[in-house]
């Protein structure tokens, strides 16, 4: 599976990020505890974390 975040501060400057993951569907593999889809909630919480921490430090 793949994934690209974009990433805009109020400056006009863009990063992005891209890449891939694996995973396995916990019913699937139950003991699997660690799957993609958790992973990019995390990443996902984290890079709106960030967006957030640069509209406050730019505001």
């Amino acid at each position: 599976n793949q994934y690209i975040i974009t990433a805009t501060d109020p400056a006009g400057n863009s990063a992005i990020a891209s890449g891939t993951f694996t995973g396995t569907s916990p019913t699937e593999n139950p003991v699997n505890k660690s799957s993609g889809v958790d992973e990019m909630i995390s990443l996902s919480e984290a890079t709106w974390h960030s967006v957030s921490v640069d509209e406050e430090y730019y505001a």
